[in-house]
């Protein structure tokens, strides 16, 4: 089976949406730290859907959201890249239950 990269990257933007609706309904909950880190995963499926257009190969299995935006070559700003790394903390928090 060949690796189709088009379909990849509708397949990660699928589930974001899916996550960013659980996210929305743990903020209506009071589960702000898994809506939180429900909101980093959305955006790292995003940005591996962007890879995958981009270099046309599955994405790595990291969850850094500053490398996964560099490797799909997107031009961010130092504001952008200052806000991915304060979502990156959403990931360990949620992650690894600290505060």
């Amino acid at each position: 089976m060949t690796f189709n990269a088009e379909a990849q990257a509708l397949g990660w933007k699928a589930d974001a949406n899916e996550d960013i609706e659980f996210a929305n309904e743990c903020f209506e909950r009071g589960k702000i730290k898994f809506g939180l880190f429900l909101c980093h995963l959305a955006l790292e499926k995003m940005l591996k859907g962007l890879v995958c257009k981009t270099t046309g190969e599955q994405p790595p299995k990291i969850h850094n959201l500053i490398l996964l935006a560099e490797l799909a070559n997107l031009d961010i700003s130092m504001e952008q890249k200052r806000s991915l790394e304060e979502i990156n903390e959403f990931n360990i928090a949620g992650r690894y239950n600290v505060p």
